[in-house]
């Protein structure tokens, strides 16, 4: 195993996710560390915060994206 990375992205916030993409299109070997469930940061994981406006998960793919996860699996977005 190949344990060499060009870039290693500390954060999966919006902008460690936007590093790591530019990164790997660039054709570089990126890795992603995130200390979290899920990716996102704030906007994925602010729901707990008092007074702070957040969709949930399921909330933000059906009215976002008008997509249903169905299939019992917690996923990132």
């Amino acid at each position: 195993m190949n344990d060499v990375y060009d870039t290693i992205v500390v954060g999966a916030g919006s902008t460690g996710l936007v590093a790591a993409i530019h990164s790997a299109v660039s054709g570089l070997r990126t890795l992603v560390l995130e200390a979290e469930e899920k990716a996102g940061g704030l906007a994925t994981g602010a729901c707990g915060i008092s007074n702070y406006p957040c969709l949930s998960n399921e909330d933000f793919r059906s009215e976002a994206h008008g997509e249903n996860h169905t299939s019992g699996r917690e996923e990132w977005f």
